[in-house]
């Protein structure tokens, strides 16, 4: 009997023909996403905005009210990807805020952001020019974020500042080669470079600070 009612409920409501509209933000995402698997699939020359209408079920119509030409596109996408990055290292480090955890933090955080997105490290098998210009366009940028991600683990005067952009690189370099290299095949894990990295980091300081 209940049911029944609810059913009606529905019914009366118009519950059962509602469509639920994606907002501009989730249709953006989904070209965005769409358009990184057709590059990885087909490679840059095969890019367009068929392909990529094709891929997602989108009409071209659809697609160039978003983006007016293909550059717009590729654009976005290098946005799309870097604020994929950064959302990564702030979730990380706002689920441990330790600072002695800190190194380790984001060295995981990379370590799993490029496990978790294998369409980038399929891409640097099929247009590796794509993905290097996108590494050499962004560097500056991705520095900026995992510098700024390590902040707790270092103090605020010139020495640490000056080590910690050291430290920052050399971890953004680090994670950058295991797109080359997968990690599995190393003996290095992203534990024991943390580890490293400490220590080198608490020998360099304490140095530091004794020839002040």
């Amino acid at each position: 009997m209940a049911g029944g009612q609810s059913g009606s409920h529905s019914q009366c409501l118009g519950l059962d023909t509602i469509r639920f509209v994606p907002t501009p933000e989730e249709v953006t995402d989904r070209i965005l996403t769409g358009t990184l698997s057709v590059l990885a699939t087909y490679g840059s020359r095969r890019l367009s905005m068929t392909e990529v209408g094709r891929k997602i079920g989108l009409s071209r119509a659809t697609l160039y009210r978003y983006f007016p030409t293909k550059d717009d596109l590729l654009d976005a996408l290098t946005a799309h990807v870097l604020n994929g990055f950064e959302r990564a290292m702030t979730e990380a480090v706002a689920n441990d805020r330790e600072p002695t955890h800190r190194l380790e933090v984001v060295v995981t955080a990379m370590s799993n952001y490029f496990k978790a997105t294998p369409v980038m490290s399929q891409l640097l098998r099929s247009e590796a020019s794509v993905v290097l210009d996108f590494y050499e366009q962004c560097f500056k940028q991705m520095l900026r974020i995992v510098f700024d991600a390590l902040s707790p683990a270092f103090g605020t005067d010139r020495d640490d500042a000056r080590w910690r952009w050291t430290v920052a690189e050399v971890v953004l370099r680090n994670s950058m080669s295991h797109r080359l290299v997968g990690p599995e095949r190393g003996r290095l894990t992203p534990r024991a470079f943390a580890e490293v990295l400490s220590e080198a980091s608490r020998n360099h300081l304490a140095q530091a600070k004794e020839g002040a």
